[in-house]
């Protein structure tokens, strides 16, 4: 009898993003709170607070989550999909963008949105975005700050030459 051992590799977004989902099933079911945006908030905080690693935390996290989001948010079988279940493209992204990367590659390439649909009712109120576009650049903007290596001077402007300097 020939078995073979498969070694899942997972990369840090799709860590965090799994311990995301299992924190929110566990503070959903225990009610912790109301508002179910601010409840996603802050099991992602716990997931990342957990997961993180030394080169992998919530700066780099929330640049690949703004990449994902901006994927789906231009993806034209997405934008139907949303059409058709009366969503805004934005915010239904926000949501599906911590559904992991699976589900993710499934929409992108096969289209598989049409074929094995997504539970709304697990992640409610999709119309309400986890983060604001706003929120979201500004994360993102310090999040790809955070990457410049700290051997590398960050790129500055040079001073305009003063008449002094010119002559």
């Amino acid at each position: 009898m020939c078995t073979k051992n498969y070694t899942r590799v997972n990369n840090p977004y799709e860590s965090i993003t799994a311990q995301f989902r299992v924190n929110f099933k566990i503070d959903y079911n225990l009610g912790i709170s109301n508002d179910v945006t601010d409840l996603k908030k802050l099991s992602l905080k716990r997931a990342i607070a957990k997961k993180k690693t030394d080169r992998y935390g919530e700066a780099s996290f929330m640049r690949d989550y703004a990449i994902r989001v901006q994927l789906l948010f231009e993806h034209k079988h997405f934008q139907r999909w949303c059409q058709e279940h009366n969503l805004q493209v934005y915010p239904a992204a926000t949501h599906v963008a911590m559904l992991g990367t699976t589900v993710l590659r499934n929409i992108m390439v096969d289209d598989i949105i049409n074929r094995r649909p997504i539970t709304l009712d697990y992640y409610h109120d999709w119309n309400a975005p986890l983060f604001t576009p706003e929120e979201l650049k500004i994360k993102a903007d310090a999040a790809t700050l955070a990457a410049i290596p700290p051997s590398e001077p960050a790129p500055t402007e040079e001073p305009a030459p003063t008449e002094e300097e010119a002559a």
